[in-house]
């Protein structure tokens, strides 16, 4: 069986636990197969579907249920994925969930076998069984047990015999071919493999720690043998549970077979032999692959590249499987189609641009190894400066500015001689010094590695304080660094404590909260401004200034240490008498905040970590006597005695520069360092001002570019004030605060630009602008010997990680990778899921490839074939990559400066780059580049600004490119311009001129005026929801308030005129009338209401602040702001509008309606509709048991003529129900889970709703409704008794969550309960004391509100803040222990919390068997109703859908609808006549067709597609060239 999951699990994602996510190929698996074939074998092995998946389509095939005659049955992977999800963040957690689970060290089936019966659900019968099972065995049989029972699941999913001995040794290794050569592996191992792939990210998450036990979880076994063995039994009870259920329902006499078959054999289900001790079952025997389907023999018809993809023989089928990044940002050359067209056009850029710099004769490259020594020998003046920069794409830009360095500013001093002369090279990131770092930033006991993944490095780097134990000394720092570590720790766990303690510590803060949220949402400059004055400023007693501080690597020797720097020299080419005064090594990394994927934008080369300690170590081992003496006697390198080298550390997300040792410079050394400092200062701003070209909210687009959020010094909607303005200091601003703003989903585009790779002197690319699109190693082709010694130390590293980096952004960028971040969970600290339960998420999240062409990496090197030919030819791994084409590859020959692509079978084709542009097609419909010659540009060539004026400090000659013409799309600034929509084409100059510049390597005009437009629309629907939240939901409940307590008519009618009902009138005896029974309340006459929707307005503000950043370039976005507003409005209504009116009641119904579409906005995933049905469900028996206690309250029964509020019954049942209204809206018991469904919407949604008006608009009924249930003492008792009963079961369930939204969900839930018993304790109290309370309950909401939605903001951030904390406490045992969580906890208490844990994830609708319960002839009729017309529109276009949509709202009873008047007068009527039976029973009715048709619009209307962009992008494409789909 290991054999069989080893083959099974050969294809399962291989990503790392989050802080060591580094960029990888994500097939690197298959790179011993042609680039093609691999391809096809994948889809091959994906398109296998699983026994569950075939049982599924085989129920559905002979099914006629669901609407529009399409099957409508449950999915029995749905369940199943579910249970193991939940069991699999609880095992895999490294410390996140507050108690450690006990039994870990056993392994995973033994802790699935021992929390399992703490659950009772009916389809878990066969798991109960085989969890007895493995409880009786002995620990020592655990293995064996584990290979049995999956054995025995693989026969019963298989319906086939498992082969013993060499037959079994045999067919497993066919199995070899999920991956390798080979025969087709045997039956049981295609079924395991297509399982496995039903749940990926679990499966490749055990299958990595298994591998790598350093990232398991302390005392967990983690081996993917347990995940199968569990995951399988749970897969199998799901299906034998339905297929039960398929027999029960089948027609026909009791027990006979269902009509159509299950199984293999046609016309019955056939019983199975359940394992020893198992209940038996149906056999889940499935439908055999068709017989030949080998991967080999599906992948063959597809070898051809252009065959496999883009090829035009089967064009319409090509078109119809087509994917399309999922991201509104991204463009319509993002998909594969498009791939071959883009990579040819990148190559034919390169070429050219390569061509264009190394054109003249005074291109400075020698053609000769002699001409080359002559040079060096002949000397000459030095370089001022010399920078070592990592090969990575984004020193690209970085580069280019430091080179381009000129006196004085342009305008001023014209291009007059440059007199900072810089040189820089590109090496890999960790500078051959591959270390354990252990430093102050460091939370590992052990150290960080920083060395490419999988080297296992020899010396430690110690960094470490200077001496002194004064308070601005190293001790005084660590001090102030532990105490304000431990206020964070101690404020963390505060806000997370469902106590009344916990709300304590918010109420006193409040204050603090507010201003630091507002800070968060609306001003993230003046939050990082007053961050830096607080923790950086001299003399703070809170932190100040770090102390210098010193690296040490004791172990390393010197000869050593020479050997490494004279492997670095060599390969660049950089030989004594050629050094600089000034040799700047600068590592670099991207330090970001709420970001999960934060180490993908470190240094791949240092293992996903910031460079800077290897650079620094690096010019520490430089500038030592000892290692100089030893250069120069081992390899010849004297290094001049005026030379200095200074570590550094570039910050790519912020562009700072942090250069270190400056104090133990010589003094020699000074002057040339204050020119380094001047150029570093220089190059900063101009990259940031490049950058920001492709950051829409960014100041480059204006002062109120995006609403003005990207101004870095000014309130989002005011200008930056008058005066000329310095772009390029505002942009370094702009990216300094990006990178440390909690909103900023995109702290920078990372390597979502690269295409090429760049292997040669910096002479071939320096006089081409590459636009951050290529990596630059540099190599000398004329220091190196025929057998490429020197090349293969710069390719190697080049090849593997830059080819990992290009495949991985390729495929994330095609098939959406792992979806937007704005919905995603951390889990245990070691992945992401999207909502509270789910597989873990594989791959970059879209805002990361929004902006990336899909196109395999183009590598040119500038080497003769024969030596290239000899590197790979003694790596497998290169030549793997070069041969099968998983990038392109072309050579320079340095000598003849000829090119020369890599063919296949290692032949080389010449090429002349002059006509790579031309692209053609031959008969055979491959792509054919004709020759071309070199182009020179005329003299008259038009010039393109690239910056947006003419003031000082903006971009001036030297930023200026010339517009090539003719050739590609990528050149032509005329067929760019033709893409740029008319509205954009009347833009400003300043937009004209961004939109003409062209980059070289992507068509990025058309680009930059699409995400333009998408920015505008989205500016104009942000400020539409800032006027409909500061007009509508202020203002309007209080024109109700005013014009009902005047006795006027239903303002709530008359404001939207829609429809009056007679017995709707609110014109009454008294000032409430006959509905408010002369209610009084504390809420109204004391100003408190008005306080409570101010409060709520602000947090709806701040909500709205944080989107425009957190959510731009999102599909949802205008869906967002306006659903925000309708929550407000419908809060604001509850807390203002009079008790019982109408205006109450729809507002307490908004609120319901507009969380629903929020948490269902990505309808896309299963678990996100069936949580908005439920939710909705819940919703609306809320609204219905208002709506009743407004009927049993306002009216007499229906004999006697009584008052019910007064003399009767009736008012123990209205407040019986209103009590039941706010604990359903709460989440609270008898639905304690409501919170943690709610989060499978957006992270900003989730605060909005869940963690603040949603979840407190409760309070607000309580406090408003007080005189109808707190005279009543069961009243009282019930509402207590029912929060103590939520607050206790929600405080267990929290502490064993390893989501953080799920976490907070239930903490969330738990702090209402509090606030909850607080109003039962005395909000209804005489002599001002009620009144006092309830002033307490809303400033506690208000307070925890606000402490929810900033931990909700900061969500992401939580593996930061561990990693913060832990070096701050020391990074020692002692401090992970501090942090780690409890694990004294009682395993009988453990696992009653995971009972509670357990019900609540199995509460909600079972929307399959309702919808197969459903009569027939009522599902025609609704698949009449539904199907005829709206779905139809639907799929046709986006107005279709939003006509069903509202169709289908107004049939549910929306708010402000016709039929939610008709449901209340109906229900008034019926309350207050003699049919309080009826009436109850159609609110009840009513409410399961408002849910039934929210199910439809979720699941069948608003289409899932569209986050696929299909349609979008086919309808861009036919405008901007039109047939070009056809």
């Amino acid at each position: 069986m290991e054999r069989v999951v080893k083959d099974a699990a050969f294809l399962l994602p291989r990503q790392a636990i989050l802080e060591n996510f580094v960029h990888h190929n994500p097939w690197e698996m298959l790179e011993h197969l042609d680039f093609a074939a691999a391809e096809a074998r994948v889809k091959a092995t994906l398109a296998e579907a699983s026994p569950a998946a075939k049982l599924h389509r085989a129920l559905k095939s002979q099914s006629n249920l669901g609407f529009g005659g399409g099957g409508s049955v449950a999915d029995p992977r749905g369940r199943a994925n579910a249970a193991a999800a939940e069991l699999c963040c609880a095992f895999l957690d490294r410390g996140q969930a507050r108690w450690a689970p006990p039994g870990r060290d056993l392994g995973f089936l033994h802790f699935f076998a021992q929390l399992e019966d703490t659950g009772g659900s009916a389809w878990r019968t066969l798991a109960r069984a085989t969890a007895k099972r493995v409880l009786s065995a002995p620990p020592s049989r655990f293995g064996a047990l584990a290979e049995g029972v999956l054995r025995e699941n693989l026969e019963a999913m298989t319906g086939q015999a498992m082969p013993d001995g060499e037959a079994a040794a045999g067919q497993a290794v066919g199995g070899s071919g999920v991956g390798g050569g080979g025969t087709a592996p045997c039956g049981m191992t295609r079924a395991l493999g297509a399982t496995l792939w039903d749940m990926p990210g679990w499966a490749g998450m055990f299958q990595r720690m298994e591998t790598h036990p350093l990232e398991q979880p302390p005392g967990a076994q983690v081996k993917l043998l347990d995940f199968c063995a569990v995951y399988t039994t749970l897969v199998r009870a799901s299906m034998e549970a339905l297929q039960k259920d398929a027999c029960a329902a089948a027609p026909g006499p009791k027990g006979s077979p269902p009509a159509a078959s299950l199984v293999v054999q046609p016309g019955h289900l056939q019983e199975a032999q359940g394992p020893p001790g198992a209940p038996s079952g149906s056999n889940v025997n499935e439908l055999a692959a068709p017989a030949g389907t080998s991967l080999d023999g599906a992948a063959a018809p597809l070898r051809d590249e252009e065959a496999a993809h883009g090829g035009r023989g089967g064009e319409e089928e090509e078109e119809e499987e087509e994917e399309f990044h999922p991201s509104a940002n991204a463009w319509t050359d993002q998909c594969l189609t498009e791939r071959f067209r883009l990579e040819h056009e990148v190559e034919a850029a390169i070429l050219t641009r390569v061509m264009k710099a190394t054109n003249g004769p005074d291109n400075g490259l020698p053609v000769s190894a002699e001409a080359a020594a002559a040079a060096a020998a002949a000397g000459g003046k030095r370089p001022d400066m010399q920078v070592l920069t990592c090969i990575d794409d984004r020193e690209c830009s970085f580069r280019r500015h430091l080179e381009q360095q000129q006196e004085g500013e342009e305008e001023e001093e014209g291009a007059g001689e440059a007199v900072v002369w810089v040189e820089t090279f590109g090496v890999a990131g960790f500078f051959d010094f591959p270390i354990q770092y252990k430093g102050p930033g460091v939370a590992a006991p052990a150290g960080n590695t920083l060395a490419p993944e999988g080297a296992a490095p020899a010396h430690q780097v110690v960094e470490a304080p200077e001496s002194g134990g004064g308070e601005s000394g190293g001790q005084g720092y660590a001090r102030r660094r532990r105490r304000l570590a431990n206020w964070a720790l101690g404020w963390e766990r505060a806000a997370s404590m469902p106590l009344p303690f916990g709300l304590l510590v918010h109420a006193f803060l409040l204050p603090l909260n507010l201003i630091y949220l507002s800070l968060l949402c609306w001003f993230p400059h003046w939050k990082r401004t007053c961050a830096e004055w607080l923790l950086d400023r001299p003399g703070s007693w809170l932190l100040g200034p770090a102390p210098p501080t010193r690296v040490k690597c004791p172990t390393l020797a010197p000869g050593e240490a020479a050997d490494r720097l004279a492997r670095t020299l060599q390969n660049i080419g950089l030989k004594g008498g050629g050094m600089a005064p000034i040799v700047l090594v600068m590592g670099h990394g991207a330090r970001t905040v709420n970001n999960p994927y934060g180490s993908a934008y470190n240094c791949g080369a240092c293992g996903g970590r910031e460079g800077g300690p290897n650079a620094r170590l690096f010019a520490q081992c430089a500038n030592d006597p000892k290692v100089r003496s030893e250069l120069a006697a081992r390899h010849g390198i004297q290094v001049p005695d005026t030379t200095w080298f200074v570590g550094a550390y570039h910050d790519t997300a912020s562009d700072l520069v942090d250069l270190f040792d400056l104090d133990r410079a010589p003094p020699h050394a000074l002057e040339h360092l204050k020119k380094a400092k001047s150029a570093v200062a220089s190059a900063r701003q101009k990259s940031a001002l490049e950058r920001c070209g492709k950051f829409m909210l960014s100041p480059r687009f204006g002062p109120w570019a995006g609403c003005g959020l990207g101004a870095p010094r000014c309130l989002p909607c005011l200008p930056c004030g008058g005066g000329k303005r310095d772009l390029r200091a505002e942009a370094l601003q702009y990216v300094e605060t990006r990178s440390t703003d909690m909103a900023e989903a995109r702290p920078e585009l990372c390597h979502s630009t690269n295409a090429a790779v760049v292997v040669g002197r910096r002479a071939l690319t320096k006089k081409a602008f590459l636009a951050r699109r290529a990596f630059l190693p540099s190599y000398d082709p004329w220091g190196d010997d025929e057998r490429g010694t020197h090349l293969e130390r710069v390719l190697t590293p080049a090849l593997v990680v830059c080819s990992g980096i290009s495949l991985e952004y390729l495929y994330s960028g095609t098939d959406g990778g792992a979806g937007t971040k704005v919905a995603m969970n951390l889990v245990g600290y070691a992945g992401v899921m999207q909502g509270t339960f789910g597989d873990l998420l594989v791959g970059l999240p879209t805002q990361m490839t929004e902006l990336h062409p899909p196109a395999r990496a183009l590598f040119l090197v500038d080497a003769p074939a024969p030596r290239v030919e000899s590197v790979l030819a003694r790596n497998k791994k290169l030549e793997n990559l070069v041969r099968n084409g998983w990038v392109r590859l072309i050579v320079r020959d340095p000598a003849t400066a000829n090119f020369s692509r890599h063919e296949a079978g290692g032949q080389y084709t010449a090429v002349n780059p002059a006509g790579a542009a031309a692209i053609k097609k031959g008969a055979a419909g491959r792509v054919k580049l004709p020759a071309m010659k070199p182009r020179t540009p005329p003299p008259s060539e038009p010039v393109v600004a690239v910056g947006l004026g003419a003031g000082k400090g903006e971009l001036g000659a030297q930023d200026k490119l010339p517009a090539l013409k003719g050739g590609s799309s990528f050149d032509s600034p005329t067929a760019a311009a033709a893409a740029v929509p008319k509205a954009l084409a009347a833009s400003p100059a300043t937009h004209a001129a961004e939109l003409e510049r062209q980059d070289g390597l992507v068509p990025f005009a058309p680009h930059l005026a699409h995400l333009l437009t998408r920015t505008r629309g989205e500016t104009r629907a942000f400020l539409a929801s800032l006027g409909l939240a500061v007009g509508l939901a202020l203002c309007v409940p209080l024109l109700v308030q005013r014009a009902e307590g005047h006795h006027h008519a239903d303002v709530y009618h008359a404001l939207y005129g829609l429809y009056t009902f007679e017995g709707l009138s609110l014109a009454a005896e008294d000032a409430h009338g006959e509905r408010g029974g002369g209610l009084g309340s504390v809420l109204t006459d004391s100003g408190l209401g008005l306080a409570a929707a101010l409060g709520a307005t602000w947090l709806t503000l701040c909500a709205l602040g944080f989107s425009r950043r957190y959510l731009h370039g999102e599909f949802m976005f205008d869906r967002f702001v306006v659903l925000s507003a309708l929550l407000l409005l419908g809060f604001n209504l509850v807390a203002l509008a009079p008790v019982f009116s109408s205006s109450f009641l729809a507002g307490w119904n908004l609120v319901g309606f507009s969380s629903v579409f929020l948490i269902g906005a990505y309808n896309e995933r299963p678990t996100v509709r069936d949580s908005a049905v439920y939710v909705h469900f819940v919703f609306q028996l809320s609204d219905a048991c208002l709506v009743a206690a407004t009927g049993f309250w306002a009216h007499g029964g229906g004999h006697g003529g009584r008052r019910l509020g007064v003399d009767g019954g009736g008012g123990d049942l209205a407040a019986g129900l209103v009590l039941l209204s706010a604990l359903l809206k709460a989440s609270q018991l008898p639905v304690p889970n409501l919170f943690a469904r709610s989060m499978e919407g957006t992270s900003a949604g989730s605060a909005l709703g869940d963690a603040a008006l949603a979840a407190h608009v409760g309070v607000v009924l309580l406090a408003r409704t007080a005189p109808i249930w707190y005279p009543r003492a069961w009243a009282r008792f019930a509402l207590l008794a029912a929060s103590l009963l939520s607050w206790g079961a929600a405080s267990l369930v929290a502490k064993v969550r390893a989501d953080r939204k799920g976490a907070l969900g239930y903490a969330s839930v738990a702090s209402v309960s509090v606030i909850y018993m607080l109003l039962a304790l005395g909000a209804g109290a005489k002599g001002g004391v009620g009144q006092v309370v309830v002033a307490c309950a809303l400033w506690l909401s208000l307070a925890h509100a606000a402490a929810r939605m900033t931990q909700m903001f900061r969500a992401q951030n939580l593996l930061l803040e561990r990693g913060e904390r832990a070096a701050s406490l020391g990074g020692d045992e002692a401090a992970l222990e501090h942090l780690a969580p409890r694990r004294d906890i009682s395993p009988w208490v453990y696992r009653q919390a995971w009972r509670l844990n357990r019900f609540n994830s199995g509460l909600g609708l079972p929307l399959d068997r309702l919808a197969a319960g459903t009569p027939r002839r009522l599902r025609a009729a609704l698949g009449m109703l539904c199907g005829c017309w709206c779905l139809s529109a639907a799929k046709t276009s986006k107005r279709g859908q939003w006509l069903a949509t509202c169709g289908l709202l107004c049939l549910a009873a929306a708010p402000f609808t016709p039929l939610d008047a008709a449901r209340e007068y109906l229900a008034l009527e019926l309350l207050t006549g003699s049919s309080l039976g009826l009436g109850l029973a159609m609110l009840f009715g009513w409410a399961l067709l408002s849910t039934a048709c929210v199910w439809v619009a979720l699941t069948h209307v608003l289409d899932k597609e569209r986050f696929k962009r299909k349609a979008a992008v086919k309808q861009k494409l036919a405008a901007v060239a039109p047939g070009k789909l056809a």
